[in-house]
C-alpha cells in the first residue's frame, strides 16, 4: 500500500523519522531501535538523506534493513543537491529493486563548510526533482512543508506560492517541518486549502526534551519557541523532570492537532524511542 493510500484510511496514520548513523556502533543501536518500533506498529518509517547525499549508502542500508526485517513500510528521503540525473536514476533503480515506491522528494542542502560547485547539479529545486520522478517513475511522492516558512523565503505568502507550485508537479502528500505552536500549522493548512490544495498535510512533531538540540534546530529552521517550551528549561534542571514536562507538552499539542482533523502524525524521533513512547496512545487510533 502506498503512503497516500494509507492517508485515505479512516484512522490516524502515525510515522516516525530516523537518520542513518555515522558509525558501526550507531548502526547497531539503530537496528535495535527499529526492532523496538515493531511494538508500536508505525504505518511507516522515513529515513533521512544527509546533506549533499552524504549518507547515500547508509540510507540505502537502513532502508534495506527495514524492507527485509520489519513489517512496517519505509519511505526514504531523496535530495537532488550534488546529484546528476544518472546518479538519481541509479539510486531510484536500487529502491525499485527493493520494492520501495514511496519517496520524500527534497531539494536538500550541500554539506556544511563545503566548496562544492552546484552548477552541475541536475536539479536546483525540489519541484524539478518531483517532475522528474513523476515523469520517469510510478513513485508515491511526498514533499516538505513549512508552516513558518522556508528559511530562504522572503515571507509566508511567497513560501506558500512555491509550495503550491511544488505540489502541482505531482505531490501526493506533504509532511511539515516541526513547530510548537499549533496555530501556525492551522493557518498554513487553511491558506493552502483556500488555494485548492487537497492532498494530506501532515504535521511534523518534535518533543522538546533536549534544550541544546531543540534550540539549535529551532534557530536553524526559524522555528518559534514559545514560552511554554522555554519554561521547561528554566523551571526544571534534571533530565527526568524535563522529559516529563516535555512529554506533557507534546501530548497536549498532539491532542489539539488530532481534534482538528489531521490525517497523520510524523514524529521526529532523533533516533530515540522516548517521543514514540510518549505518543504511543495515538498509534492505531
Amino acid at each position: 500500500m502506498t503512503i497516500s493510500e494509507k492517508y485515505k484510511q479512516d484512522k490516524l496514520i502515525c510515522s516516525i523519522e530516523i537518520f542513518p548513523p555515522k558509525t558501526e556502533k550507531g548502526m547497531k543501536k539503530l537496528t535495535q531501535l527499529l526492532g523496538e518500533f515493531d511494538d508500536y506498529s508505525p504505518d511507516f518509517v522515513s529515513v533521512t538523506y544527509g546533506a549533499g547525499g552524504s549518507t547515500r549508502d547508509t540510507t540505502l542500508q537502513v532502508v534495506e534493513e527495514i524492507v527485509n526485517n520489519h513489517t512496517y513500510d519505509v519511505m526514504p528521503h531523496f535530495t537532488c543537491v550534488c546529484h546528476s540525473k544518472d546518479e538519481i536514476r541509479s539510486i531510484i533503480k536500487k529502491y525499485k529493486d527493493m520494492g520501495v515506491f514511496n519517496i520524500l522528494a527534497l531539494r536538500g542542502d550541500p554539506p556544511l563548510n563545503s566548496d562544492i560547485n552546484l552548477e552541475n547539479d541536475a536539479f536546483k529545486y525540489a519541484s524539478e526533482l518531483i517532475s522528474f520522478l513523476k515523469s520517469e517513475n510510478s513513485f508515491d511522492i511526498g514533499c516538505a512543508g513549512f508552516p513558518e516558512g522556508h528559511t530562504e523565503s522572503v515571507d509566508l505568502k511567497t513560501d506558500q506560492k512555491y509550495m503550491v507550485k511544488k505540489i502541482n508537479k505531482g505531490v501526493h502528500f506533504a509532511i511539515t517541518q516541526f513547530f510548537f505552536e499549533n496555530h501556525r500549522f492551522f493557518d498554513w493548512r487553511e491558506n493552502l486549502r483556500n488555494q485548492s490544495v487537497d492532498i494530506p498535510l501532515i504535521p511534523g512533531i518534535w518533543m522538546p526534551a533536549n534544550e541544546t538540540t531543540t534550540l539549535k534546530f529551532s534557530k536553524m529552521n526559524n522555528i518559534s519557541v514559545p514560552d511554554e517550551v522555554l519554561n521547561i528549561y528554566s523551571k526544571y534542571e534534571s533530565e527526568e523532570s524535563r522529559l516529563k514536562a516535555s512529554i506533557e507538552f507534546t501530548q497536549k499539542q498532539v491532542e489539539e492537532l488530532v481534534a482538528n482533523q489531521i490525517e497523520g502524525l510524523h514524529i521526529y524521533s532523533f533516533n530515540q524511542i522516548e517521543s514514540v513512547k510518549a505518543l504511543a496512545k495515538f498509534f492505531n487510533k
